[in-house]
């Protein structure tokens, strides 16, 4: 799908609306069942502020609500120490990647590297943890697959939006599940609100419609 800006729409809110809708439609294009699509959309929803660039770059650099959640689900042992250090390693990165001072390729080694270690620790201690980092790094592989194949040289080299978004829609999904629910985990809603973050952490990054949504900023 190809964004086409509204020119007639004069502020931040509507635009970051119009960006939300763009992106619910090209979630209907998707060859998925309805309820991952209502799952989809409601991820979508809850982040779609994070298109804006500035905010994402502020929830990390301010240590924003996804970090509280995170330091709860490792209260609570949701996840252990190897992935709580590691989450905050892989939005410290992306952070840096915003800034420019991180490229694409040493990005792309470290997730490869925390990826390597995740799986040389499941397969030793077996599945009990490392759950909501798994699933951060299945979307930050696919992410990063995606910015090889279209890579644009004038892009600035925000990669890490998409990865950033990740972290955060995941903590916020799984911490508002421990703090306002039961207790128990969800996580194939975790891993909805990780790709909702990604998605609009990333689309703020991208091109015509990254310098669209900078005009109201």
């Amino acid at each position: 799908m190809n964004f086409e800006p509204d020119e007639s729409i004069t502020n931040l809110e509507d635009a970051i609306e119009f960006v939300n809708q763009f992106n619910i439609s090209f979630a209907l294009t998707l060859d998925i069942q309805e309820y991952e699509f209502k799952k989809i959309i409601e991820s979508l929803n809850n982040f779609k502020r994070l298109v804006c660039t500035d905010v994402l770059v502020s929830e990390i650099n301010d240590e924003g609500l996804y970090l509280d959640y995170l330091k709860e689900a490792y209260k609570r042992k949701v996840i252990d120490k190897f992935e709580y250090d590691n989450l905050i390693t892989l939005v410290q990165a992306s952070y840096d990647n915003c800034m420019g001072r991180v490229s694409k390729e040493n990005l792309e080694i470290l997730v490869n590297n925390i990826q390597s270690n995740w799986e040389a620790k499941r397969s030793t201690f077996g599945a009990e943890y490392g759950n909501l980092l798994g699933i951060t790094l299945a979307i930050s592989q696919a992410s990063l697959e995606w910015w090889t194949e279209n890579w644009v040289e004038k892009l600035p080299p925000q990669v890490g939006t998409d990865i950033a978004g990740a972290v955060i829609g995941g903590c916020i999904a799984l911490g508002g599940q421990l703090i306002f629910g039961d207790g128990s985990v969800n996580w194939g809603a975790v891993g909805y609100g990780a790709l909702g973050g990604a998605i609009t952490g990333s689309t703020g990054a991208v091109g015509k419609l990254g310098r669209w949504i900078g005009k109201f900023l």
